[in-house]
Formats: C-alpha cells, structure tokens, sequence
C-alpha cells in the first residue's frame, strides 16, 4: 500500500508587505505568491499525488477581497487532485472569516475541501485528522482529540497549525508531542523555514519565502511524502520559490573593496529573481562614495530589490575631492566640516549629507 502526496503551508496570500515602502515590489511580491501556488499545482501533476495538503495560513487575513479568493483558486485548477485547505492563526473559521465567502465562488471546485471543523476525513486508503483553528489564538491544544482515534488499515495522518510543545517558548496554539506519536505523518504549519522535528512531524516550510532567511533556515520549497506501509515516510524538498532572499554586510574603505562588492553581487543569478538587503559600513572619501554610489545604482536597476543601508563614514580628501573651489565654498566646507565630526552635535548627519551635495554642486559644475 502506498501514498503519495505534497505537505505545504503559510501561503499568505494577499500579504500586504508592509515593511516595503516599493509598491512596484510589494505587488511583484504579492503577485508572484498566486504563482507558486501554481507552481505547486504543477508539481502535484508531475508527481502524480494523491491530494496537497495546506497546513494553515492559506491567507494572510480575513479581511480580503473575494478577487484574492478567486485568484488563489483559480491558481489551483491545474491539479485535479483534492487540494485540502486548513485555516490558521492568520485566516482562522470565524464566524466572518474567507472561508464562508470562498465556498459560494464559482471558482471553488469540488476537489477544493475547506477543513474548518475538527473531524477525521476518510479517503480508499488514508484518513486525515484535521485541527483547524477557528479564533487567532486557541483555548488548549487542538489536536488532543488525535489520541481518541485509533490506526485502523489505513493510512493516519495529520494536518494541524500551531507549534510543538518541546521545540518552541510560545505558548500561543501549542501542539503537544505525545499527541502525535500514534500516526504515520504529521504535516504542521506555521514555522515559516522548513523544520523537522522526527522521522514522521515536519513543517514544509512557506513555498514562497516572504521575509530575509536567518541562518540555515530554508524557505521556498514543499514537501512531496510518499508513504508505504511499515516503513518510515520517505520525504523530498522540492523547490518551488520564486525570489531569492539575501542579507549581505560588506566593509568599504577603499577602490578594491567597490570592485570586490561589485564582482561578488554579479554572481547572484538570475538577477530579476534576487531580493538583497545590504548594509555598507566603512569610510571613505567623496569621490570614492560617489563611485559606490554608481555601482549601487546600477545594481539596483537589474534586481527584483536592492535595499541599501548606507552607514559610510565621509572621509575628506581636500587633494581630491574639493579642488579649485573659492574662498565661500572653502569657507562652508570648514563650517559642515567642524559640524560634521561632532557627534554630539544635533546636525551632524546634515552636515555629512551637505558636504556630499556641495561635492556633486562643484564637481557637476
């Protein structure tokens, strides 16, 4: 007897991205995630699955546009398979929530189950125990009731969104282990990097990663599952994300460190794939700085995002970057100068930013 299925969660689709300031990049962002879901569909074709399972998150909120609904459903049309879909903390069954409005769409297909309430689906040789959450945040463990329900000749597996008791401080939608012992997978969402906590619980992980990754952690890909009986589950990373996320610290305190910088962001391929934040410490004189600036600047015209935190020193080099300037300006430069290296000065940071302006006035001049 055999299984096969894909584990996926945290979509979030209509995601505001509000730590971005771009709306170019927020609707790319928000754009490229109904994409992925498609992506999973085809996936799900390739492989010849039995169903997708979404562990919770579907979208980012309740509060969205029946047009998002019909975009997401209208993304999974190319599996015909069952796609099962559990609410979360982000898109929780309340009385008011998108899954009251999402099954009166034409859009919504019979393949299409919304798991909204505790209960055991059966299928020919599989059943599913579902533990959607129907408030933001639950009263007690919504997977206690797996324990009542004993293995029978089928397959046992779970679907739930919330984190495990021993591996996490939150105390928000616990999931106790020894809950869970009993089945023969575990398909969880909520961590958004892909994490597994034994040979038969794991979180997939967010498809489409939606935030810079801290370390180690994997964002972008499902989950394909593939049981078999009285064997462990066998599971594959399958890549499914769109853009690539970086955050990159560099020093900068002369010409070699520009070209180095410069050389190092041309190995991130395909370039309108790449999200990157960077933050540039160092100093350096004007003319260097302007220098930077360009290799910046033309980096961030070939990148899905290039966002700068430009935390350079200014280094005056009167030799080369202020020559042949009249005694007003020498006179200025003296002043923003003086203002410039007195941290305890309340207009130190304009007065940097003013010498770099009076340097690109003279030099354009």
């Amino acid at each position: 007897m055999q299984l096969k299925f894909i584990h996926t969660a945290d979509w979030q689709l209509g995601k505001k991205f509000l730590n971005f300031e771009d709306e170019e990049i927020i609707t790319n962002l928000r754009q490229k995630r109904f994409a992925t879901v498609k992506k999973i569909a085809e996936l799900a074709t390739k492989y010849q699955v039995n169903a997708v399972l979404v562990a919770g998150d579907v979208f980012d909120s309740n509060d969205l546009s029946n047009k998002i609904l019909r975009q997401a459903l209208n993304a999974m049309q190319d599996y015909n398979g069952k796609w099962i879909l559990l609410p979360g903390n982000h898109d929780p069954a309340t009385n008011n929530s998108v899954w009251h409005r999402i099954v009166d769409l034409s859009e919504k297909t019979q393949n299409i189950i919304c798991a909204t309430k505790q209960e055991v689906l059966e299928f020919d040789n599989w059943q599913l125990l579902v533990a959607p959450l129907q408030q933001k945040y639950a009263a007690h463990d919504l997977t206690q009731y797996f324990t009542s329900h004993i293995k029978k000749d089928k397959f046992m597996i779970a679907l739930a969104h919330g984190s495990i008791d021993s591996f996490t401080l939150n105390q928000n939608n616990i999931i106790k282990l020894e809950n869970l012992q009993h089945l023969d997978y575990v398909a969880l969402g909520d961590w958004h990097g892909m994490k597994q906590i034994n040979d038969k619980i794991f979180y997939s992980g967010t498809p489409e990663a939606d935030r810079f990754p801290k370390t180690a952690q994997q964002l972008g890909q499902v989950l394909l599952v593939t049981l078999e009986t009285n064997k462990l589950p066998k599971v594959k990373n399958l890549k499914t994300g769109y853009f690539d996320w970086h955050n990159l610290n560099y020093e900068i305190f002369n010409k070699q460190n520009i070209l180095t910088l410069n050389s190092n962001l041309s190995k991130y391929e395909p370039q309108e794939k790449q999200i990157i934040k960077l933050t540039v410490t160092g100093s350096l004189s004007l003319c260097l700085q302007n220098e930077l600036h360009e290799v910046l600047e033309k980096w961030q015209a070939k990148f899905a995002m290039l966002q700068v935190k430009n935390n350079i020193i200014n280094i005056l080099n009167k030799n080369t970057d202020f020559t042949n300037i009249n005694d007003f300006n020498k006179q200025l430069l003296l002043n923003l100068e003086n203002i410039s290296k007195n941290p305890q000065h309340p207009q130190q940071l304009i007065a940097q930013q003013a010498i770099q302006l009076l340097w690109h006035t003279i030099n354009k001049n």
